[in-house]
């Protein structure tokens, strides 16, 4: 019964990692992505150090908050998180960057 209970953190741990680099790359903060998804900035920070377990619809909303398909939170090759690249965002409040993301959707 261990192996099973191990096996479960392992999947939530690269859960967490994964939005956690998938974050960073993204240049957001919990904050953000948080909004995003319509969560709690404690539940986003619980749930990238797997303290916390999520459903499969608060995983799809939080990947889609980031930029990605959920199926990308479940890959085990993600490199470990580093400096984000810069981003042409960089400097840009929270709501400037809404703000822009709407204009480039509206396109």
């Amino acid at each position: 019964m261990a192996g099973k209970r191990e096996a479960g953190g392992e999947i939530y741990g690269r859960l967490g990692r994964n939005l956690r680099v998938a974050r960073l790359r993204a240049g957001l903060t919990q904050a953000e992505v948080a909004d995003r998804a319509g969560l709690s900035i404690p539940f986003v920070s619980f749930l990238e150090s797997a303290r916390k377990k999520g459903s499969v619809d608060t995983y799809d909303r939080l990947a889609r908050a980031v930029g990605l398909p959920v199926a990308e939170l479940f890959r085990e090759d993600h490199p470990k998180p580093g400096r984000p690249a810069p981003s042409p965002f960089d400097g840009l409040s929270a709501p400037e960057r809404r703000a822009v993301v709407q204009l480039l959707r509206s396109l």
